[in-house]
């Protein structure tokens, strides 16, 4: 739902046992109704944190809701939306994402507060779709009681059976409309076909009741609003046209929003921008920050899954070129180009190399004696470059003077740099990384082009 794992990072066909848990839950949905996301480990943290600021009562009431749900504290238009940029026809565009402090779980940013624009006239390069109800409650309609049916359709039933992922940079993939961006348009769906809904309940104790079931009298079905999201919420009596601007209504949206947090534009002080997301060039594999990708690097089987991954990336090109792009290092450690020149040996794990241990050599506890003494070092199996031109003439010169490794959880390139030693422009993936300026967001990629 924060977008990343491996049901966004990685959009091919999904394993078995996934595609079959949520067919399973798919066609439970047409006779049950689904609960809304709620789990227990949330009311656990929300707990420890309302202790840490000393709570009278040391807790929080109501449920445990996901951040992206909360029906409590984040949820008064009554209504969700969820919005893909992969893999989904193109319907909508993002004139913004919403402030950091809304979905500090999607951008990675544990702290800060924040905004950014996509354009004033953004490609239609997004897919959103949502859902609305009644906000009444006392007199609720389908899509109130059965929300969690809509929202599994809408969220897991499109991975799975429309193959669309990836949610728009900075925001979720799907939550309550005020922690979405705004975009241009969304599409809608509604319920279907039940009447009315019959509850069984177990007494247990004087102090405790429990559901057992709920039953529907007719089949649950799930079809398009005859409207768009924004005028079907209208029509619920939810506003949210700050959210969905319409077309051309990307202008009039961010000078809003911007007047509504009493922001004014301001010189740019020199920070690097972020590459351009079209950049067909460039296929991304990791990254930390705003470029966040899944890791797991404490599961041997998943980084053996990830290097093979990267290998088939690269294909049978022994004169690869990798990219580690870095906004807010070290000027001359922004952009990195890692120009391979031995083919890579069977027994080295090319992605546990660049984000964890940068070795030049087999690490002393593999067993393999075939391993070769060294497979990483400069100027003999790699060269670096600061230029992707440079990169691709391998320019003679051009190519960086300084290199070491061999430090265990520290990932590259240590302190290479392009004349003498540079310290902490290393990524880890594993340990804590240096402060100030360095790689906490970075963007991995193989050049394609």
């Amino acid at each position: 739902m924060d977008g990343g794992t491996i049901l966004n990072d990685d959009l091919g066909a999904l394993d078995v046992k996934t595609k079959g848990a949520i067919d399973r839950a798919e066609q439970a949905s047409k006779s049950n109704i689904i609960g809304w996301p709620v789990y227990d480990a949330v009311q656990a943290y929300k707990d420890a944190e309302v202790r840490s600021v000393g709570h009278p009562q040391g807790v929080l009431s109501g449920p445990p809701y996901m951040s992206n749900f909360d029906l409590d504290e984040g949820c008064n238009a009554n209504t969700v939306m969820c919005c893909y940029v992969d893999g989904a026809p193109g319907q909508a565009g993002v004139c913004h994402p919403p402030e950091l402090e809304k979905s500090k779980f999607s951008h990675h940013t544990r702290r800060g507060h924040g905004w950014g624009k996509f354009g004033e006239e953004p490609p239609e390069n997004a897919y959103c779709v949502g859902f609305t109800w009644n906000g009444n409650i006392s007199e609720p309609d389908l899509d109130y009681a059965l929300k969690g049916n809509l929202l599994l359709d809408i969220s897991y039933g499109n991975r799975a059976n429309n193959g669309y992922g990836k949610n728009i940079p900075g925001s979720p993939l799907c939550g309550c409309i005020e922690q979405m961006p705004t975009v241009t348009a969304a599409s809608c769906k509604t319920i279907s076909g039940p009447s009315s809904v019959s509850y069984t309940f177990l007494y247990e104790s004087n102090d405790r009741i429990v559901s057992k079931a709920s039953n529907l009298d007719g089949e649950v079905k799930i079809t398009d609003c005859s409207d768009n999201l924004k005028d079907e919420a209208e029509k619920k009596g939810n506003d949210i046209k700050d959210k969905i601007a319409g077309n051309g209504g990307c202008v009039d949206a961010i000078t809003q929003h911007t007047n509504s947090h009493f922001k004014v534009p301001m010189a740019s002080i020199g920070m690097p921008k972020p590459p351009p997301a079209d950049d067909s060039r460039f296929v991304p594999f990791a990254g930390k920050g705003m470029f966040h990708h899944t890791y797991q690097t404490d599961d041997p089987e998943f980084l053996a899954e990830q290097d093979q991954k990267l290998r088939e990336i690269i294909g049978n090109d022994n004169n690869f070129i990798l990219r580690r792009y870095c906004p807010y290092c070290f000027d001359s450690h922004v952009d990195i180009y890692y120009v391979r020149k031995t083919p890579l040996p069977e027994g080295l794990n090319l992605y546990d190399l660049l984000l964890n241990n940068w070795f030049n050599k087999p690490l002393e506890e593999m067993p393999d004696e075939e391993l070769p003494e060294q497979w990483n070092t400069l100027k003999t199996d790699f060269d670096l470059y600061s230029s992707l031109q440079d990169a691709i003439d391998q320019t003679p010169g051009k190519e960086w003077k300084y290199c070491n490794y061999n430090h265990g959880g520290v990932g590259f390139p240590r302190d290479c740099g392009p004349v003498r030693h540079v310290s902490c422009q290393w990524n880890s993936y594993g340990r804590g990384m240096c402060g100030g300026e360095s790689p906490r967001t970075h963007l991995w990629s193989v050049f394609t082009g």
